[in-house]
């Protein structure tokens, strides 16, 4: 066990370098000479640092890689482009705390239902039961994430408005209740609790084999 979990953090070093520089590469490219002149614009007259230096895109390939390479490794990814004034570090800090709990209770839903119709379905195997649970199982997984949070929007943020419809999008207007909680969480939570529901059952079946 002890061996599995330690290739599975040093396969997340290649992992992590890999993502990097994907982004790297697409950033680069995203970095024309239009977009380049505009930034450039917007800061004339404030008191900051030349935009090719915020943003890295300056000087040789190589040279932007590295730099872009370290300030990665250091969580240094500079200023943010959507929240003036805050550096992305800043921006992730804020919102870690909300999106942690918001995957955590999605987590506990997902098991909550999942495992259990899992071993359900299997118990039942062949069974009209099972087929039912199975089919459930798979359009919950497939069915489209942002689909449903519109769906659910609709339903009980808007035309039975029983839960708040911001949640954790806007910093400013997060109320910080329990009730912003429940939303995201039921967007989240059916889909891996269907894919979790048809892996139990696999699972059980081959053990009862």
């Amino acid at each position: 066990m002890l061996v599995y979990v330690l290739s599975r953090l040093l396969w997340a070093i290649p992992t992590f370098w890999l993502a990097i520089t994907i982004a790297f590469v697409g950033l680069n490219q995203a970095y024309t000479q239009d977009v380049r002149l505009e930034l450039e614009q917007a800061a004339e007259g404030d008191d900051v640092a030349p935009v090719g230096e915020v943003y890295a895109f300056e000087g040789p390939l190589h040279e932007q890689y590295l730099r872009f390479l370290s300030s990665a490794v250091r969580f240094d990814w500079g200023e943010s482009v959507t929240y003036a004034g805050w550096s992305v570090r800043r921006v992730i800090l804020t919102h870690l705390p909300v999106t942690a709990i918001i995957g955590a209770l999605a987590s506990l839903l997902a098991v909550g239902f999942g495992i259990p119709l899992g071993i359900r379905a299997a118990r039942l195997r062949g069974s009209w039961r099972d087929r039912l649970i199975v089919t459930a199982a798979t359009l919950s997984y497939t069915f489209p994430t942002m689909v449903l949070a519109v769906l659910l929007l609709m339903l009980v943020a808007i035309r039975i408005p029983w839960l708040p419809m911001l949640w954790g999008l806007f910093p400013v207007l997060w109320d910080g209740s329990w009730r912003s909680y429940v939303l995201p969480s039921l967007v989240l939570g059916p889909g891996a609790g269907g894919y979790l529901a048809r892996v139990t059952r696999a699972s059980v079946l081959e053990v009862l084999g």
